[in-house]
This record gives structure tokens, sequence and C-alpha cells, in this order.
């Protein structure tokens, strides 16, 4: 029998956490517009990117006539998108609300198939009471073009990795966190979440799915630099196209030490067991977990580094805008990721940034496996090299250019070896904040 809550989560559907976005952002605009601050912000971007290698052809490959006549026409590409964003963020008494939105259109030079609108909507409420209760509620939802570099075969041929469609990827969460302590050495937590993956091409359907969790941890401040913390995690979820159903269950260790004002380290371990009715060659029982480090060397120069291990399942919300695992899939068992970057302000306008990032995945073939066919192993390992600065001329104006080297190796079938530079500039103008 179903846990409640991961029984309530499973109804969400993406119509209603779109309401329940649209509701708390109404809700935000006319309630609480009374701070002595402007709370409001309105903007607008444009960014012009270059990609050597847009759909990501393996090396050595190159595009076939079936594919060029679908409207594929080019390894590489130009894409401008146009962005408008706006958003309020209000504190009101012990509480704090917050809601944003940022609609953006690109346009692809060659490629014009891939043209598109996608959207980033959030909204969140943190509160608290007299005493030791506080709590979190927080919504997102996002819909972009899906990465290229999923490598799994689409429409039954080796020679069909290529999306000849446009195809969308959103993603949904919802939260609710209540919490007992804070202010003392022991915090009891209790947090409930869904999380949904959904395409809009029908050969991408079989990777949609949508999990639950519910997680029962405690945090205890030992000194003014060291927490360590416990926890239960549950998981539900499911492949609806494949009818595929997993839970896992976790004890989740974690520990946040203050080295010193200047030196943050975090750090999770978690030992459990993940269970697939049908996709039985993931269930498995193994080790993931986290470690984050931020370090501020000196008054300009910030560095931070994290290496992340996750399910394939997990992975997909937990990769970072500087990862290499950017569109990761389903098709991952686990996914290991370690990212080290780093921030030199050299002046009050003038800033640079560097980043170096690995990720290693073990993959495997959930198509071949819905259908009956015969099952494939594989692995791919990726790297991401970035150098990228901005300049504020004003404090509402930002200009930012970066260049990146993406290569990738791969073992099996189910992963191709490529190589793509990209390089990215933007201008950004905020008004109200």
């Amino acid at each position: 029998m179903p846990q409640p809550a991961l029984y309530l989560c499973q109804t969400t559907s993406r119509t209603s956490l779109l309401g329940a976005l649209a509701v708390a952002l109404a809700l935000g605009g006319a309630g609480l517009a009374y701070g002595e601050a402007n709370p409001y912000y309105v903007g607008a971007s444009q960014s012009f990117t270059h990609d050597s290698n847009l759909v990501r052809l393996a090396d050595g490959v190159t595009l076939t006539q079936d594919q060029i006549d679908a409207g594929v026409i080019a390894k590489s590409d130009r894409i401008a998108t146009t962005s408008l964003f706006g958003g309020i963020d209000q504190p009101f008494g012990r509480q704090r609300f917050y809601a944003n939105a940022a609609v953006h259109y690109s346009r692809f030079s060659e490629n014009t198939i891939y043209d598109n609108t996608g959207y980033a909507l959030a909204t969140g409420l943190d509160w608290s009471t007299r005493e030791r209760i506080s709590g979190r509620l927080r919504a997102s939802s996002n819909q972009k073009l899906a990465s290229f570099n999923l490598n799994e075969t689409v429409g039954g041929s080796s020679t069909a990795r290529i999306a000849t469609k446009r195809n969308s990827q959103t993603t949904d969460q919802l939260s609710a966190v209540f919490r007992i302590g804070t202010v003392t050495p022991l915090t009891l937590e209790s947090e409930v979440r869904h999380m949904q993956l959904d395409y809009s091409l029908d050969d991408f359907k079989f990777r949609e799915f949508n999990q639950n969790s519910v997680d029962f941890r405690g945090r205890y401040r030992s000194s003014s630099q060291l927490t360590l913390g416990s926890g239960l995690r549950l998981t539900r979820g499911r492949y609806p196209l494949t009818t595929n159903k997993f839970t896992g269950r976790y004890l989740d260790l974690t520990a946040a030490w203050a080295a010193s004002g200047l030196s943050t380290i975090k750090g999770r371990l978690s030992l459990g067991r993940t269970k697939h009715s049908r996709f039985t060659q993931k269930t498995s029982t193994r080790a993931t977990g986290s470690l984050d480090w931020n370090w501020l060397l000196t008054g300009k120069l910030r560095m931070r580094t994290h290496l992340r291990r996750d399910t394939g399942e997990d992975s997909i919300f937990a990769s970072d805008d500087d990862s290499a695992v950017t569109g990761v899939s389903e098709n991952s068992r686990v996914t290991t990721t370690i990212l080290a970057a780093g921030q030199y302000q050299a002046t009050d306008k003038i800033s640079l940034n560097a980043s170096l990032s690995y990720a290693r995945r073990s993959l495997f073939d959930s198509r071949a496996q819905s259908i009956g066919a015969q099952l494939r192993d594989g692995s791919d390992r990726t790297r991401v090299v970035r150098f990228g600065a901005s300049y504020a001329p004003a404090r509402s104006v930002q200009l930012s250019c970066n260049l990146s080297r993406e290569s990738r190796s791969a073992s099996g079938e189910l992963s191709s070896a490529y190589s793509a530079n990209v390089s990215r500039c933007s201008a950004q103008f905020t008004l109200g904040r």
C-alpha cells in the first residue's frame, strides 16, 4: 500500500502545477506589494551563440540524406536567443515570498526546424512562526529544447540518433518542507517532493517519468563550525509508457563544516537500494552522495568544487549549469560528476571565470528492455572546459562572453564520441533590482 504522502504527490499533473504557479504569482502581485523597497524587477536579454557541432554528431559521422531532407541541414549553427523576464521578491513579517517568470525565443540560422520558445517559472514561500517552527513551499516548471547529447537510439535505427523534429523537454518540481528547531542545536525536518520529466516528441516518450519522495531528517549543530545530520528518504516513481515502476529506500548521512569564514565544506553519503519492476538491470544497491567545497581565497578570488554521484533519475534534477551532464537522461544507471570552478573579480565592473567538469555515465538501454529486444550496456565520459568574462558598465546592465570545449569518449553502442566548440555572448538589462 503506497505511503499517503507519496500517493498525494503521484496525483500531481502539469496542469495543476502550472495552475498553482499562476495563482501564487497573482497572489504575490496583489497582496504583497506594500513593502517599503521595490520588490519587483523586469528585464530583457539578447544572446548570440555559435556551436560547431549543434546536433552532437559522432566523430567521423556526417549527416545522412534522410536527415538533410527532414531539415537538419548543417552540423554547426548560430543561435539568437531573446529573453524577457520579471519577478517579485518580497519579505513580509517573518515570511518571504518570491516568484519569477522568463520566456525565451531561440532562432537557428541553419537548422530552423529547432526554432523554439521556452520558459522558466518558479515561486516559493519561506515561512516561520514566533516559536521554532518554520517551513518552505516551492514550485517550478521549465521548458527548453532537449539536449542533443542524449545519445540513445531513437526510432529503432542506429543512424537515427538525431531528432529531426523540435523536441521540447519539460521538468516540473514541487516541494514542501516542515521544520522544527532552526535556532536550536537540534533541528528536525520533513520534506515531500514531486519531480516530473516530459518530452514533446513521441519517439522520446519512453524516457518520461515522474518521481515522488518523502524525507525525514535531523541535524545537530555540535559547534559553531560543525553540523551533522542523518535521515531516511523514500522514493516512488514510474515510467508511464513502459509501465516500469521503481522504489527506493535510502539512509542519508550529512555533514557541514565551516572551516573558517572563508571556507565551507558540505557532504552527503546515501546508502540504499533502488528497485525497478521492469528495468531489472537498473535494480541495485549502491552508495551515492555529494561533496561541495566553497572557498574564498582572497577578496577577489572565489573557488567552487563539487563531486556528485547520483542515479540516472536524480541526475536530471541535480545537474549544474557548469557541469558536463547538461541533458543527462534516465538511461544512465548512475552518473558521477566532478566540477572545479573559479571566479576572479578583477574590478568592481569586470569579473573572469573558468571551470573544468567531468562526467561519467553507466548507461542502460531502457528502450530495448521495454520492447523485449536484446539488452545492451555502455558508458561514456564527458569533459567540458569553459572560460568567460562579464562586464557591468552600470548596475542594470551586464555584458558577458564565454568559450567552451566539450568532448566525449564512449564505449558500447549507447553513446558516441564527439567534440564541440561553443562561443556565446549576451547583453542583459534589468530594471528594479
